[in-house]
């Protein structure tokens, strides 16, 4: 199970793309494995497995591949707003995407943004720290398409890159793709990449406030450390999840691996606001959900697979977690996935 994180409430603007298709938003989470009320939570985050299956959902529900062009023309500042006031109180679109590309971990912890000068002008492209996207070639689309329509509010509608790759293959909506971005397409690309004329980028704009940037910035700055004093929770998770087949990992087992002291481990735990039980409760919870989804699974090696040496004490924690059996879970999941 990846450690890594998508911030949650950026993705309301997929729910109202959904609702938009006329579909159902709220099932399309729930079936992700996306709590609802995680949009509303600010700063909550969720992992790259459930991104992945909103996307992926999102799509087969809508039949539309190019549901990240949807996505961006939903997009809204809430959805990270110290993010947003950075980028909108920027003095040129170069130092909004330059921020966009040093702030965008705070967004998503798989996919970073870079801004290159080239002989032409400027390169925007996406950046992978796990060598190849993880999540659905939508969601590439979507920051591609998301960036360029933060700078079109800013610098004007008129703002378009000089040509745009991507590396999968034209779905068969690429002329919404081209009539959005108005520029030549390079499919199977070698990268994602929007390539910009240097004047454009360089202009300075009237919405330009450095007060604003900088208090944006101190936001951003303090929710990174926050997020980064939070990655020892991330590390025990993986530990945990990696453990779990050979039974029920303990505090200490997990102090070891991350070489520190048991007492270490639990302050900084706490610091966190969490401690190794609730972890372990939490990833017991979302990979027992995860298996369940696939009917390659039993319920009884479910049980197994979240270290649980009983079938009996798996299912007193399962109806615990979500208030039903696992059998009553995994039929509603059945008949989501049919209609």
């Amino acid at each position: 199970m990846s450690a890594a994180t998508v911030l949650a409430s950026p993705s309301v603007s997929l729910w109202k793309a959904l609702e938009s298709a006329g579909v159902d938003a709220q099932r399309v989470f729930e079936q992700s494995g996306f709590e609802p009320s995680l949009l509303r939570t600010p700063g909550a985050r969720v992992s790259v497995t459930i991104i992945r299956r909103l996307w992926l959902n999102a799509v087969e529900a809508t039949r539309n591949p190019c549901i990240g062009l949807d996505f961006a023309q939903h997009l809204h500042p809430t959805g990270v707003p110290a993010l947003s006031c950075a980028f909108y109180a920027s003095a040129t679109i170069k130092e909004a995407f330059e921020r966009l590309a040093r702030y965008f971990r705070v967004v998503n912890q798989t996919t970073r943004p870079q801004l290159d000068e080239t002989d032409g002008g400027y390169c925007l492209r996406l950046s992978f720290p796990g060598g190849a996207p993880s999540l659905p070639y939508p969601h590439s689309d979507a920051i591609l398409a998301s960036a360029l329509t933060m700078a079109r509010t800013n610098a004007g509608d008129e703002l378009s890159p000089l040509r745009l790759e991507l590396m999968h293959p034209a779905p068969p909506c690429a002329t919404r793709l081209a009539a959005f971005f108005r520029a030549p397409i390079e499919f199977d690309a070698p990268r994602y990449a929007m390539h910009f004329a240097r004047e454009p980028l360089l202009r300075t704009l009237l919405t330009g406030n450095s007060e604003t940037v900088l208090a944006a910035e101190k936001s951003l700055r303090d929710y990174l450390a926050r997020m980064d004093r939070g990655d020892i929770a991330a590390q025990a998770r993986k530990f945990i999840a990696e453990r779990l087949t050979s039974g029920e990992p303990s505090a200490s087992d997990a102090a070891r691996a991350l070489a520190l002291s048991p007492r270490t481990l639990q302050r900084r735990l706490a610091a966190g606001g969490t401690s190794f039980a609730r972890l372990l409760d939490e990833t017991r919870r979302q990979l027992a959900q995860e298996y369940l989804r696939d009917p390659e699974n039993t319920i009884e090696e479910t049980a197994f697979l979240v270290g649980f040496a009983e079938a009996a004490s798996f299912h007193r924690a399962f109806r615990r977690w979500t208030g039903e059996k696992p059998a009553a879970f995994r039929s509603a999941v059945r008949v989501g996935d049919v209609t």
